[in-house]
């Protein structure tokens, strides 16, 4: 088959036109983001004003007591929030990773003879030549097909080779297994199939499962109720604001804020790890009793 492609002045027009294979990175958080977000959260804030409370008490009357529990609470709490930025630190270092195309060069057809390039020199429109064992680097159409036989199971999960012939799409991402031919690029840079997907798993959000909304619905409650009676306590006690009841005041409301919950469970985690068991998310064990259709068809 006579394939010219493009020529070198349709090449200059298309890059100058910005119609070249450059994707734009997805942008995750900041470490300065994610430091910000777990020392000043909602928790934080309302453990460091008890620990200022107790610290107010300790230096008017020097009782020891009340500067263990303010060292008390500010290592867990410290404690806490170092765990929390160091998961979310290396979840980012995860995402920002994550790319479904591989650095190599391609070959197109360009003035008639063909030309090894890397991805990110195709223009639009631009001849590419694929063989077994290629990937697909741009979305486009199938000009020529020589028994040409493409794994799309990267991007659909069907596992089984899909023949494409003259006039086919061919997706980003996807493999050639056997046979050769000529594709048209026709989506490029951030339009293509495999960007989009890239985009989108970039992009972290941490969904509660409905019992982790339970529970913080039911702590928040608790919580509103343990400051309403913190309030009734003071009121009731004016003047008489003993040691013992100043440490009755704290612990009422330390009490309610889940930072132990919190150390608890990434213990139990980390327990997991050692004996080998990998896990990843606990909170994927309670969605699993939320699901309502289970696909096997994919399970070998």
């Amino acid at each position: 088959m006579d394939i010219q492609g493009l020529s070198f002045k349709e090449v200059s027009e298309r890059i100058a036109a910005g119609l070249q294979n450059k994707a734009s990175k997805p942008k995750t958080k900041t470490i300065r983001e994610i430091f910000i977000e777990n020392i000043f959260s909602v928790f934080n804030l309302v453990i460091l004003a008890i620990i200022i409370f107790l610290l107010y008490f300790y230096f008017s009357t020097t009782d020891k007591r009340l500067l263990l529990d303010s060292i008390g609470i500010l290592t867990i709490a410290l404690l806490n929030t170092f765990l929390a930025i160091y998961q979310e630190i290396k979840a980012k270092h995860a995402l920002d990773k994550v790319n479904l195309l591989l650095k190599k060069e391609v070959i197109v057809v360009r003035d008639g003879e063909e030309k090894p390039i890397e991805p990110e020199q195709i223009v639009k429109d631009d001849i590419i030549k694929i063989q077994r064992g290629d990937q697909v680097v741009v979305d486009g159409c199938v000009m020529y097909s020589n028994h040409l036989e493409i794994d799309e199971s990267l991007l659909t999960g069907e596992s089984n080779p899909i023949q494409k012939k003259e006039k086919d799409e061919v997706l980003s991402g996807s493999f050639c297994l056997s046979g050769n031919g000529f594709y048209k690029a026709e989506k490029i840079g951030d339009h293509s199939f495999a960007a989009e997907i890239t985009k989108t798993a970039k992009k972290y959000k941490f969904d509660k499962t409905p019992l982790q909304k339970r529970i913080d619905l039911i702590v928040k409650t608790l919580f509103g109720v343990a400051v309403v009676l913190v309030l009734l306590e003071v009121i009731l006690n004016r003047g008489n604001y003993d040691i013992d009841f100043i440490r009755k005041i704290s612990t009422i409301l330390i009490s309610l804020v889940p930072q132990g919950l919190v150390l608890d469970g990434y213990c139990n985690l980390c327990d997991r790890c050692i004996q080998d068991q990998q896990a990843r998310r606990n909170s994927t064990k309670t969605e699993c009793n939320r699901i309502i259709f289970k696909c096997k068809d994919r399970l070998h």
